[in-house]
């Protein structure tokens, strides 16, 4: 069952970054900067690079396709403080002047429901509502697409899930319970978007 196959392996790896998150690994989310780029490039038809490859902690993004204009900010929290400091680092380094477009990906978290109004006073885009990316969104996105696509991205994720394991970055020993306890409650969400919280 390729769709089953395909939610399965996105369940392990984003319960994977979160409990390296909790365990202290930040390290994590810089593999997962590569492994996200490569599967949003398959996924939107996309030629995104890693920024930070470039410089070190880029401001404000991480992920950008200068041809489309479209950047990604990778991130494994979804607080309204994220999403403006994202947008406030953004700005302030004139990004909009290569991208027109800013995107927040969630990596480990849900997106909320929020109540922040975003102001970008024209210069580029940036929706709250449509704009956070997280694992849902992504995952009915693949869905959309045909059986050879899809049969990549099954690729890309076992390869990615052996490379993270490889890296020494963390134990799969040390999420081996975590794993067992919450991955069927992410395998089994309906997708309801009414469960989400608002947030001021």
């Amino acid at each position: 069952n390729i769709v089953g196959t395909i939610n399965f392996w996105l369940s392990v790896l984003v319960l994977y970054t979160k409990n390296a998150n909790l365990l202290g690994y930040y390290d994590v989310n810089k593999l997962a900067e590569d492994f996200y780029l490569k599967l949003l490039n398959e996924v939107y038809g996309l030629n995104l690079k890693n920024l930070n490859d470039e410089k070190q902690n880029t401001p404000g993004i991480d992920l950008g396709d200068l041809e489309k204009k479209i950047s990604y900010q990778v991130t494994s929290e979804n607080s309204a403080d994220k999403i403006k400091h994202t947008v406030n680092e953004f700005e302030k380094n004139s990004r909009f002047l290569e991208y027109n477009h800013l995107k927040i990906l969630l990596i480990a978290i849900q997106k909320k429901k929020y109540r922040t109004i975003i102001t970008t006073n024209g210069k580029y885009s940036f929706d709250i509502s449509t704009d956070m990316v997280d694992m849902n969104d992504l995952t009915r996105e693949i869905f959309s697409k045909d059986k050879a696509l899809q049969l990549r991205i099954i690729q890309h994720l076992e390869a990615s899930l052996k490379f993270y394991q490889e890296s020494n970055t963390i134990s799969v020993d040390s999420i081996e319970s975590y794993l067992i306890s919450e991955l069927f409650k992410i395998v089994s969400n309906d997708l309801d978007q009414s469960k989400l919280t608002w947030e001021e």
